[in-house]
């Protein structure tokens, strides 16, 4: 029972339990001239009115009603209906003025307080509404075309006796084609004069009215004369045939000249004596269609054409290419440069042990777990057995998920590019480790010399006259001597053949063993030695030492053994130029500042060796991205970009060896003015600050605002950010980094702390000396590997010039390191 209005709270809660299963509006309004209303349901219609249950309480029902059917509206609530079986239609008015058609249900009842209610279910039938004033348009639009077609047109088409049925029985689906169907609908006689269209078509050829069709032809509609014949021979051959046809893609010209596609049905039209009484045609415009097709066509050509581009510069590249799929871990692609790389050429072979041969064991996890855009380098086994070093950036593929599939390798090899750094770091470290025994000195030379060239025997000849008799000094790599007479030496050993040729080029030989010295020459016969390669040196003023290297096997001389070779002899010519100087000395400072000397002398040539091609390898690269990178692919830029990168960072390492040479050799200068030491760590912070941001990392300084002393503001510069960027290079991603300051003893001390990977002793021993570079390649740190190892050396001896000190500490492995420099105080 429906609860009276002095019950609130349990009307509310009835109301809400019944409305869980109404979808309708329902309302319960007093029997009064205003009908207000009393409780009212939230539902789709009360939205679409646009009111809430609150704002319409209290207020009469007749505010949402439409001002057309008050009267009706009020006429109904006022005489009322007992059952439910008695509905009125009325049109409802939202907040928005819209109308809105609702079915309305009524019923009277009593309340327990003796109030005359009334309960109220109002339906949404806007949608039924509107298909019926549809299908009354389309009636009356319907019934006024059939009125006008005489007996022999559509409808004659079917049975004459049974017009009437055919009439009434196609009613209902004439209409729906004619305005639910969205394709052109024409149809016309045997005499192909038109009996009807739908609105579509009427549009389409601007006329006003479809039934303004009935009895024109197409010359007296259209203005295209290939489109009239054209559809007069495909309408004939259908009705002369009583053949339909399907799906005929045509073009169809407009008034205005525009040239549509469309897609044609002609089908014949039978009478009860199944003969050709007419024709349907229908068709629908798919230039959109036909459009995309085009689009998707031209796409599809250069897709093609750039796939036949792409794999053409894949194939021809000098940049080896391949594709690792990780699902499985195999070889989805290899390019020509890539087999040439690892002397293989049957590719299939190359899939089954690429990842488990070929590259080497040490870097394979290295590679499969690298990153995308990151320079990444790693060894191969070449089908020689030879190792070989690769470079260069991963490019990932991923599916449409967004899952990682496959990388993709672009590579170069830099094998030569490596040789030259390990010559570079050999040479070096030989003259670190140079004596006053000039043996040892030129044994290291050799046996540095084995190792870049993979030579089997390096031996280092003397030819000198000892008591008017001429001998030859024959020294190997493994420190043995032994002397020859001039005779025995021709007589016995290959090597003597290069002194035929007076002069200081590279001599090569193949095959000696196959030569009248394979019985003679113990080389040869012991070692089984095949090829010998060597240079006359100049010793004084004559030609008369050798280097020369024998191999097992007939070796490939590139250039850069070439180069290799030509430093080496460089380095044993200059040692024994310090071993005659040496001869000569009468004091030993004296005998080692001459070996410092031809060991900076070394530097420096080496130094103008490598910058010579340098200055224009770097030049050309400058100038090709100059003035033709609008003519190269992003390929051949990225590659000109490495080059222009690496030739930078060489330059940068011969740069540090010459001004190593010159701390050395005391020849360096300083100018010491007095300077505030606080502005410039702020300005090496702020210049180095975008580095840190790149690895996230934080930069705090703690120093007083003024810290006066004599320095020279270049070199200290040189220092504090040389610290800085080790710092920045050794602390992984996130790590902080605090620079303090103190007064001790008459000094400044500045402290630079970060949370990097920490030092060992055995590292802090060696962090300071020349080419002390701590290896941290392939160690699993996130950290920077790049160095020369100078950087450190070069500051502390520029410390030493500036009476003060350089130091670190460190507690140890993954605990952070602190570096230290001191500067003396001035009094202000």
């Amino acid at each position: 029972m429906i609860s009276d209005d002095h019950k609130p709270e349990k009307i509310k809660t009835q109301f809400e339990i019944f409305m869980e299963i109404v979808n309708d509006l329902v309302v319960i309004i007093d029997q009064n001239e205003d009908f207000s209303i009393n409780l009212i349901n939230k539902c789709l219609l009360l939205e679409k009115l646009g009111y809430s249950d609150i704002e319409l309480t209290g207020k009469p029902f007749m505010q949402i009603i439409s001002s057309d059917d008050f009267k009706r509206a009020e006429k109904f609530l006022k005489k009322g209906v007992d059952t439910f079986g008695s509905s009125q239609e009325l049109k409802l008015s939202s907040v928005k003025k819209e109308i809105i058609w609702a079915e309305i249900k009524a019923k009277k009842f009593i309340n327990e307080n003796n109030k005359k209610k009334i309960l109220l279910i109002l339906k949404d039938i806007s949608k039924q509404k509107k298909i019926e004033v549809n299908l009354k348009d389309s009636d009356d639009r319907f019934k006024k075309i059939t009125e006008t077609i005489p007996e022999i047109r559509f409808w004659k088409l079917f049975n004459p006796k049974k017009y009437e049925e055919a009439l009434q029985s196609s009613y209902e689906m004439l209409q729906m084609v004619m305005e639910n169907i969205p394709q052109y609908i024409i149809w016309k006689d045997t005499d192909l004069s038109y009996l009807g269209c739908n609105d579509n078509y009427a549009n389409l050829i601007e006329i006003e009215h479809s039934e303004n069709i009935i009895d024109k032809t197409d010359e007296e509609l259209f203005w295209d004369k290939n489109q009239i014949e054209h559809n007069r021979k495909q309408e004939i051959q259908v009705i002369e045939s009583n053949k339909a046809v399907f799906h005929s893609v045509e073009t169809w010209t407009l008034k205005n000249g525009e040239i549509i596609w469309i897609d044609v049905n002609r089908i014949p039209l039978l009478n009860s004596d199944g003969k050709v009484a007419g024709l349907l045609i229908t068709f629908e415009d798919i230039t959109e269609r036909k459009n995309a097709e085009e689009i998707l066509r031209i796409q599809h050509n250069k897709l093609k054409n750039s796939e036949e581009k792409l794999r053409d510069l894949l194939e021809t590249s000098t940049i080896g290419v391949f594709e690792i799929e990780l699902e499985n871990n195999s070889i989805s692609y290899l390019n020509p440069k890539l087999l040439e790389f690892i002397g293989y050429q049957d590719v299939s072979i190359v899939n089954e042990i690429l990842l488990n041969e070929i590259i080497h064991p040490d870097d394979l996890k290295k590679l499969l777990n690298s990153e995308e855009g990151k320079e990444i380098e790693f060894r191969i086994v070449t089908k020689l057995g030879k190792i070989k070093w690769l470079q260069g950036k991963r490019l990932n593929q991923y599916n449409e998920k967004h899952k990682l599939i496959s990388f993709r390798l672009w590579l170069e090899d830099v094998t030569e590019k490596k040789m030259y750094e390990e010559l570079i770091y050999e040479l070096n470290i030989n003259f670190l480790n140079y004596t006053t025994d000039t043996r040892q000195n030129i044994e290291l030379l050799l046996k540095t010399c084995q190792k870049l060239l993979n030579g089997a025997f390096v031996l280092y000849i003397n030819k000198s006259i000892i008591d008017e008799e001429e001998q030859y000094r024959v020294m190997s790599n493994k420190g043995d001597v032994k002397i020859y007479p001039a005779e025995q030496f021709k007589r016995e050993l290959f090597v003597s053949q290069v002194f035929h040729e007076n002069h200081d080029f590279t001599q090569e030989f193949y095959d000696i063993d196959k030569s009248e010295y394979a019985k003679t020459d113990n080389f040869i016969i012991e070692h089984k030695i095949k090829a010998c390669y060597g240079k006359l040196i100049l010793s004084g003023n004559d030609l008369d030492d050798l280097l020369c290297v024998l191999f097992t096997e007939n070796p490939t001389i590139s250039n850069q053994n070439k180069l290799v070779l030509f430093l080496i002899c460089d380095a044993l010519e200059i040692e024994q130029r310090r071993w005659r100087s040496q001869q000569h000395l009468e004091e030993q400072n004296r005998m080692l500042s001459e070996i410092n000397k031809l060991k900076s002398d070394l530097f420096s040539r080496t130094s103008h060796e490598l910058k010579t091609p340098l200055i224009s390898i770097k030049g050309f690269t400058e100038l090709l991205l100059k003035l033709h990178s609008e003519k190269l692919d992003d390929d051949v830029i990225s590659i000109l970009e490495e080059i222009k990168n690496g030739s930078k960072r060489l330059e940068d390492y011969i740069n540090s060896l010459v001004e190593s040479s010159q701390l050395e050799q005391g020849l360096m200068k300083i100018r010491k003015e007095k300077e505030n030491l606080t502005f410039l760590i702020n300005y090496c912070v702020k210049q180095l600050q975008g580095i840190a941001k790149l690895r996230e990392q934080k930069i705090k300084v703690n120093i007083k605002e003024k810290i006066f002393s004599e320095f020279d503001k270049e070199k200290i510069y040189e220092v504090i950010t040389n610290l800085l960027i080790n710092a920045i290079k050794y602390t992984p991603v996130g790590g902080h980094i605090t620079i303090d300051s103190k007064q001790k003893d008459g000094h400044y001390i500045i402290s630079m702390k970060d949370t990097g990977i920490g030092l060992t002793q055995k590292e802090i021993s060696q962090l300071f000396t020349q080419f002390g570079k701590i290896e941290r390649y392939g160690q699993g740190w996130d950290v920077g590997i790049e160095g020369t190892g100078l950087g450190l050396y070069i500051s502390k001896e520029l410390m030493v010039l500036h009476n003060g000190k350089i130091w670190a500490e460190s507690e140890g492995r993954n605990k952070g390191s602190t570096f230290f420099f001191s500067l003396p105080i001035i009094e202000n």
